[in-house]
């Protein structure tokens, strides 16, 4: 069993998303007055995505002026990212409409399912007069005491969660997550400030009409305060009111929010991930929230809807597979057909060297058949006539032999009265050079009674069972002869 889980979890750490050849998501902050978007590379080892690297590849922010419908902001976003160049079309945003209702509420240990005990009560959270059938709602859990477990609700009207869809349909982009308000810019400082995971500190968000305050003790969020805010409000003197009775003065305070500037200077760092303004904080949030999904539990896309992704992003693994194998199978048959290439380049030149050395293989050849022919003789007792000087018949025979002629049989049997009877057969590439290596025999003193046996028509090669020609004589056409003599003493 625990073999197994530690498969999982070794299975998780893949980074299957990169694999897939998905590097970028785009994260979108889209409010009613504009949109703030951050292309996000992720970047790293695929065998832990946990421990990945990102760099903002690009990042803008469109404003929503004379724009009224939700077709026509969409079509403004569309043509700005195909300006600036940005390809990615996987995206993840956050509902940010006043229908968003962020709502801390403690659970009692005695409830056995958290989202049925939201469902029975969620009239008393909420306060407003809707119908559950017209909301939804996700939790995210915050701590838990003797009390319960003390959770964050988060409520956002259907009708507000189907208008992003149709505007990031419009805008060409397909929505693999959606959250809700602003919890996301959170991802930002786990990622991005890791150090802040040891420090005690308050984040606050300024929205164009919202303001909020959470405060952080060793990376673990507390309940968030929601404020709302107009034109002539003094954020500071809110601010102040808002913090955390206690609050040791050593405690951070982080600003972001594409308001961030109505807060003095010396009321907080503001934060710059990945070396962006404060205001595209909580955009950059969303794009890890894509990558790494586990870090930001509200989800309000449907399973249907996310299952598309990660369909997308298997089958892309698959074509990716695939196409890695053929290349690898297709580069070994090219390594295959290469050696062949130069194994036969090699033998075509050794085939080359031989061939201008014929002459000298051929004699080589002949002088080895006749000492072979002559070994047996010996061994089956068969011997010369006392007179005949073997030597001589070979040295004489081996100087009559031009280069167009080729012997492959040599034979002397013994006769009467001290004589012996030379039997000749071999290749020659004319008629002529047959006839004139039967003069030179019968002008040699060698031989007397020298006759042509046979003599082979033009173009007729040797049989299997006669000995291998040299290269040269195998691409001529061949004539072959066969002549008898008698060796004078």
């Amino acid at each position: 069993m625990l073999n197994g889980q530690r498969n999982v979890n070794l299975l998780r750490r893949i980074d299957t998303v990169r694999l897939a050849g998905i590097r970028r998501l785009v994260g979108v902050d889209l409010t009613e007055g504009g949109a703030r978007i951050v292309e996000l590379e992720r970047r790293g080892s695929v065998f832990n995505r946990f421990k990945s690297a990102f760099e903002a590849v690009a990042s803008l922010s469109v404003e929503f002026t004379s724009e009224r419908t939700i077709l026509e902001k969409a079509a403004n976003v569309r043509g700005r990212l195909r300006a600036e160049g940005i390809t990615s079309r996987y995206a993840i945003s956050s509902v940010r409409s006043l229908g968003v209702k962020v709502i801390s509420a403690t659970v009692p240990s005695s409830a056995d399912d958290m989202d049925e005990w939201i469902r029975e009560h969620y009239e008393k959270l909420l306060k407003l007069p809707l119908s559950l059938r017209d909301v939804s709602f996700r939790h995210d859990i915050l701590e838990t005491n003797e009390s319960g477990t003390v959770v964050e609700v988060t409520f956002v009207r259907n009708s507000d969660l189907e208008e992003y869809r149709t505007f990031f349909r419009s805008a060409g982009l397909e929505l693999i997550a959606l959250g809700a308000g602003t919890r996301d810019v959170f991802n930002t400082l786990y990622v991005a400030e890791p150090t802040i995971l040891e420090e005690d500190a308050t984040v606050v968000y300024v929205a164009e009409n919202t303001m909020s305050v959470t405060p952080m003790k060793k990376g673990r969020r507390a309940a968030s305060k929601q404020f709302a805010i107009g034109r002539e409000d003094n954020l500071d003197n809110i601010l102040s009111d808002s913090l955390r009775p206690g609050r040791g003065s050593d405690d951070k305070l982080i600003v972001a929010g594409e308001a961030h500037s109505r807060l003095s200077s010396h009321a907080g760092r503001a934060m710059k991930p990945f070396r962006l303004s404060a205001e595209f904080a909580l955009a950059a949030g969303l794009a890890i929230k894509g990558f790494l999904p586990e870090i930001s539990p509200v989800e309000f896309l449907e399973e249907q809807e996310k299952s598309r992704f990660a369909a997308a992003v298997y089958r892309s693994l698959t074509q990716r597979t695939v196409l890695a194998l053929g290349s690898v199978i297709i580069l070994l048959l090219i390594t295959q057909m290469v050696a062949s290439i130069y194994i036969r380049s090699a033998i075509d030149q050794l085939d080359e060297q031989l061939v201008s050395s014929g002459t000298a293989y051929s004699q080589i050849a002949l002088l080895e058949q006749q000492v072979k022919s002559l070994e047996g003789k010996l061994q089956g007792g068969e011997g010369l006539p006392g007179g005949t000087n073997f030597a001589r018949v070979l040295h004489d025979l081996a100087a009559a032999t031009t280069e167009s002629l080729w012997l492959y049989k040599f034979s002397v049997n013994a006769m009467e009265r001290r004589q012996a009877r030379l039997s000749l057969g071999g290749y020659a590439k004319a008629n002529e050079d047959v006839a004139g290596f039967l003069k030179k025999l019968q002008f040699s003193g060698l031989c007397s009674e020298v006759k042509l046996v046979r003599l082979g028509s033009p173009g007729q090669l040797p049989s299997a069972s006669e000995p291998v020609l040299p290269l040269q004589a195998r691409r001529a056409s061949l004539v072959t002869f066969e002549i008898n003599a008698t060796v004078k003493e």
